[in-house]
């Protein structure tokens, strides 16, 4: 599969909807919150197959001295080295970069570069009562580097 990787490339959620529905965590999404969200998040990074999104990750920066990768939604390893080498370099002048994702994938995005950091809490959603719950895993500025 031939994939091209883009910053610059508008994403709408028409594009992003049937990746965030392949998901357990982002399947109830809506087109209207997506867009918004879409709107508001300063990196977004698509992975291309001629017109057809086929991976997806975002970033939301003060522009200095945080980043939070959100929503990395790939369908391979390789695939996945490539969108967070790619993020790497993109947030290279931040000081520490954190990435949100389920247990299941905290020791693959160690062997990239990534380590655990308990310091990360979640709030309790008002809405449910549930709280969710995920690994916070950083790479600081001292010890970054590309995957």
């Amino acid at each position: 599969m031939d994939v091209e990787l883009s910053f610059e490339r508008p994403i709408c959620a028409e594009h992003l909807l049937p990746l965030y529905f392949q998901t357990d965590w982002a399947d109830q999404r809506t087109c209207e919150d997506v867009e918004q969200m879409l709107t508001s998040t300063q990196v977004l990074l698509g992975a291309w197959n001629g017109d057809r999104l086929v991976a997806f990750a975002r970033a939301v920066i003060d522009g200095r001295y945080r980043a939070l990768i959100d929503d990395v939604i790939v369908g391979g390893k390789e695939l996945g080295k490539r969108i967070m080498h790619a993020l790497s370099e993109r947030l290279l002048e931040v000081e520490e970069v954190f990435l949100r994702c389920d247990e299941d994938h905290v020791s693959y995005y160690q062997k990239i570069g990534y380590r655990a950091k308990a310091t990360c809490l979640d709030w309790v959603d008002r809405k449910s009562q549930a709280s969710f719950y995920y690994f916070g895993l950083v790479v600081g500025s001292a010890d970054r580097q590309p995957a």
